[in-house]
């Protein structure tokens, strides 16, 4: 759905890598921006089946062959020191700054966080209405949380989708209302047609 709403455009799927990549930056608490993180990155168009889909493992399609449908994404390969080389920065660490030493090396980097932070870019800056069954916040609670958290996402889709419903009639009933006016305000006609009528 994301890649439709941008039209499979490779130019607007790298604008939203760097916004990514701005994000990554911002998330290692450290001060850092973009510009201090090295990185390269390529589009990509296909995605290939591997060993360990269903698909393969059943007979149905080979190793190596490409996937149907759109598969555009972006490859990234971020070094694991600033672009200056003064400071490591990694993403994996599970750090969370009890030891101030070791924060300021490392940083304090929330890969949670940094996902929510993504999602959050490439609706700011494509303006996507996001669904809320499709954010990652739904998927982590239906994953991994408690029975109430279920419960609590569960009602709160349900709302969503009976607003979502109610405005979609609301808006059925006015573009109805506004026909109807059109349809009872009288003709005009063309102004010397009428002066004709009188003897003009």
């Amino acid at each position: 759905k994301e890649l439709d709403h941008i039209g499979n455009d490779p130019q607007k799927l790298k604008a939203f890598a760097r916004e990514v990549m701005k994000e990554y930056a911002e998330n290692f608490n450290k001060g850092l921006s973009e510009q201090d993180i090295k990185y390269y990155g390529k589009i990509e168009y296909n995605r290939y089946y591997t060993h360990e889909d269903p698909e393969v493992k059943q007979g149905l399609r080979q190793r190596g062959e490409a996937k149907e449908g759109s598969h555009m994404h972006a490859q990234l390969i971020v070094s694991r020191k600033t672009a200056d080389n003064g400071r490591l920065i990694s993403p994996m660490t599970n750090h969370r700054g009890s030891n101030a030493g070791h924060s300021q090396k490392f940083g304090q980097f929330d890969r949670l966080d940094f996902t929510e932070r993504c999602e959050k870019a490439f609706d700011r800056t494509f303006g996507y209405e996001r669904e809320l069954t499709e954010t990652f916040q739904y998927r982590k609670v239906m994953l991994n949380g408690t029975a109430m958290q279920r419960a609590d996402m569960i009602v709160a889709e349900r709302n969503h989708q009976a607003k979502q419903a109610k405005e979609q009639s609301l808006a059925v009933e006015q573009n109805k209302r506004e026909k109807k006016e059109l349809a009872q305000q009288p003709e005009i006609k063309p102004r010397q047609e009428q002066q004709k009528k009188r003897g003009f």
